[in-house]
């Protein structure tokens, strides 16, 4: 908490989670609105498939959106 507090000057989100029956559009709609996701590596994707099976939405969207 201290390295978060320290890098971004206070308080604040650090993660959220959420439900949904369409992450790919509340992702878009939410980037729409200005909300700034991190930027997850793409060395984070190339081994998805490995480690999660397979995923409902196809990993170059998850990739495209950065969503985890």
């Amino acid at each position: 908490i201290d390295e978060y507090l320290e890098f971004y000057g206070g308080a604040g989100v650090q993660h959220i989670a959420l439900a949904t029956n369409d992450i790919v559009s509340t992702v878009r709609s939410m980037r729409a609105a200005g909300v700034q996701f991190l930027d997850t590596p793409d060395s984070y994707y190339d081994t998805l498939g490995e480690w999660a099976g397979e995923t409902r939405v196809p990993v170059e969207t998850l990739r495209e959106l950065k969503i985890l």
